[in-house]
């Protein structure tokens, strides 16, 4: 009669070490996961920066091209107003 709830004991203090293990193992899962989520977020910003920087960029340098456009558009007028000088 003794050895029946014994055994009953033994069993559930073996399935509460098993579960807290696993408790153990599915925490270091969700950290590490925090992590890698945390560490992505970081790239996702500095992927839209670096986004927003080229967008700049070629803004600029469309600007800069129409410039030279125009600057080589009126050379010669500048050229000949150089050389009646």
């Amino acid at each position: 009669i003794i050895d029946n709830p014994r055994d009953t004991l033994e069993e559930r203090n073996a399935t509460v070490v098993s579960l807290q293990q696993a408790l153990g193992k599915a925490e270091m899962l969700c950290s590490t996961l925090k992590k890698q989520m945390k560490y992505l977020e970081q790239q996702q910003d500095e992927t839209k920066q670096a986004q927003e920087e080229a967008r700049r960029l070629r803004s600029k340098m469309k600007t800069m091209e129409q410039i030279e456009l125009l600057l080589q558009s009126q050379r010669p007028e500048v050229e000949e107003m150089i050389r009646d000088m």
